[in-house]
């Protein structure tokens, strides 16, 4: 009951967030009309995607977030020096690498943040593998890369509850 409670007011906050800043106004004509649209958008949330009965853990999902950050900031950088510089080191290959995550949607974030990690692209989920386009396809630069995504992969699974 406690995650249906959290998840209602998680998607009331949610989709109240984005009806004001689409309204744009504080207008108080259009709150009722917000307030319609609201509610009809959590009601065909709740209904589409239930509530699981598992909460994700805020501890692992904050470093989550903050990893996020940070591997978007420093992927920027990489590809604006890239960028800039004539002939950067490219020496692309594939590597497939282990995973253990249990749903899709776990794995599909993982490709997503695997795909922040500079000159790493996550192409291909096989279930119990990643396959991953390298632009550092050497030994080297496959085992970083799977040590990347091992570490991602346990704030995945510490997020959603489990443990690895």
């Amino acid at each position: 009951m406690v995650a249906y409670g959290v998840s209602l007011l998680v998607r009331v906050c949610a989709a109240g967030m984005l009806w004001a800043s689409l309204a744009g106004t504080g207008d108080p004509a259009t709150i009722g009309a917000g307030a319609v649209a609201v509610a009809l958008a959590v009601g065909a949330s709740l209904r589409l995607l239930p509530p699981r009965g598992r909460l994700l853990r805020p501890g692992p999902l904050l470093r989550l977030a903050l990893l996020f950050l940070s591997r978007s900031l420093v992927a920027s950088f990489d590809v604006a020096f890239r960028a800039l510089r004539p002939g950067p080191p490219v020496a692309p290959g594939l590597a497939a690498v282990p995973v253990a995550l249990p749903t899709a949607t776990q794995r599909a974030l993982l490709r997503t943040f695997v795909s922040l990690v500079p000159g790493t692209l996550g192409i291909r989920d096989e279930g119990e593998r990643l396959v991953l386009h390298l632009l550092d396809g050497s030994d080297a630069g496959a085992a970083a890369a799977r040590a990347e995504v091992q570490r991602i992969e346990i704030l995945i699974a510490a997020a959603a509850g489990g443990g690895r």
